[in-house]
C-alpha cells in the first residue's frame, strides 16, 4: 500500500487525493503496540511520504503531514524505554528540521502553526535524547 501512497504524493495536482492519503496513513499509524512492527519495517518509506507532505505547497496537505509526523514517532518508539529506537534514529534529525522549519515561520497558515506545535511536542517527548544541540 505504501508504494501507492508514494505515487499519489508525486502527483501534486491531486490535492484532495493527497490529503485523503495522509488521513488514511495517520489512521493506520494509530495501531496498537503489537501491530507497530508492520510500519516499523517500512519506516523509511513512511518518512519519505511525510517529508513530501510537509514540503507540499497546499496548506491542508502540510497540516495533515504534520499530524502524521506527530503520530509516526509513536510508532518508532521502544515501548520499554519510551524513547525512539536506535534503529530509526536516522530519521530523527531530518524530521525535526522539517517540523522546526514550519514552526519558526511567522507568516504561516494558522492550522499549519497549530499542527507544527503539536507535532513538535510529540516529537520532543519521544526523540529528545536523539536530538543534537544546535
Amino acid at each position: 500500500m505504501l508504494p501507492e501512497f508514494e505515487k499519489i504524493l508525486e502527483d501534486s495536482s491531486a490535492y484532495e487525493l493527497i490529503l485523503d492519503t495522509l488521513v488514511i496513513l495517520r489512521r493506520l499509524l494509530k495501531v496498537g503496540e503489537s501491530e507497530q512492527f508492520i510500519f516499523q519495517a517500512a519506516y523509511q518509506k513512511i518518512f519519505n511520504i511525510i517529508q513530501k507532505g510537509i514540503s507540499h505547497e497546499y496548506s491542508k496537505v502540510v497540516s495533515e503531514a504534520l499530524r502524521v509526523a506527530g503520530i509516526f514517532v509513536n510508532v518508532l518508539r521502544d515501548h520499554g524505554t519510551g524513547d525512539i529506537s536506535a534503529t530509526y534514529s536516522s530519521v530523527v534529525q531530518p524530521l525535526y528540521a522539517s517540523i522546526r522549519t514550519k514552526l519558526q515561520k511567522a507568516d504561516i497558515d494558522q492550522e499549519i502553526k497549530e499542527c507544527s506545535i503539536i507535532s513538535m511536542a510529540n516529537f520532543i517527548c519521544i526523540c529528545h535524547k536523539q536530538l543534537q544541540p544546535t
